[in-house]
């Protein structure tokens, strides 16, 4: 900390490959497999704050950048060609991955700042880690002017080192849409949705454990809708209502709840 020079200097070769397999028009299978790299930034290296009222983080680590060896395998369906869906897997394997842990300074894992006893975090590489995941996305072209489409994604991650998750990680989460389309006006309904994330799944102190209920992320959803209508080549007016059955939720590792029930009305004219 009482450095007063900070300087990097770090190379690395990184590449990726891809694959993609036709086998005929309906189904295809795609590969990939790349290597990555992240410089410490500044903040990483030179910066001092308080995170919130019991945490402050000091550039005390000596930290080395991190890399990846990322694999993804996929497959992409047509049904009819009506109905398109879209499988996706990926393994993230990391080395010296960056991550904000409590660590000591001076012998002491705390100190005091204005009356106030501040845990220490500071910036520090994680020897192994590994982040897997999948995605499934489903689109279909019910009619002329109807379609529909939906999301679902699912993340884990894990600090191999110390055996414990990784911070960052967002419960399972997706989204579904029905659209009404003709050219003068539309109708969008969606719901957006988060699947449960206990606590013990929770990472280090940037998951902002101490915001979220003791036993974790509650699942949470919402209904919405969405409206356009053309007067006129130029003119047009927007509208949306979102959270229409106002309920009560937090986004993972937010301190703040989300909006109730809101509308939002926008009038647009092009000249």
């Amino acid at each position: 900390m009482n450095n007063n020079k900070i300087e990097q200097q770090n190379t690395v070769a990184t590449g990726n490959i891809g694959m993609v397999f036709k086998a005929n028009k309906s189904l295809r299978f795609v590969g990939q497999f790349g290597t990555g790299f992240r410089n410490p930034n500044i903040d990483d290296v030179a910066k001092t704050f308080e995170r919130d009222a019991f945490t402050i983080v000091l550039p005390i680590n000596n930290v080395k950048p991190e890399r990846i060896i990322q694999q993804e395998l996929g497959v992409d369906i047509l049904l009819k060609k009506k109905a398109w869906i879209e499988l996706r897997a990926y393994n993230t394997q990391f080395q010296d991955a960056i991550a904000t842990l409590p660590t000591q300074y001076l012998g002491q894992d705390s100190f005091t700042v204005n009356g106030r006893n501040l845990r220490i975090l500071a910036n520090t590489n994680i020897a192994e880690a590994q982040i897997q995941g999948a995605n499934i996305s489903f689109k279909y072209k019910i009619n002329r002017f109807w379609s529909t489409k939906a999301n679902f994604e699912v993340t884990k991650g894990r600090d191999l080192t110390n055996a414990r998750p990784l911070s960052h990680i967002p419960p399972a989460f997706g989204s579904v849409y029905l659209n009404y389309n003709k050219p003068r006006y539309n109708i969008l309904f969606y719901t957006l949705f988060n699947l449960e994330k206990p606590i013990s799944e929770y990472g280090a102190a940037t998951d902002n454990a101490i915001f979220a209920p003791p036993s974790g992320t509650p699942a949470w959803y919402t209904f919405n809708l969405k409206g356009r209508y053309n007067f006129t080549d130029r003119f047009r007016i927007q509208a949306a209502v979102e959270n229409i059955m106002d309920l009560s939720y937090r986004y993972f590792a937010s301190g703040f709840s989300a909006s109730g029930i809101n509308g939002i009305v926008s009038l647009n004219y092009t000249f």
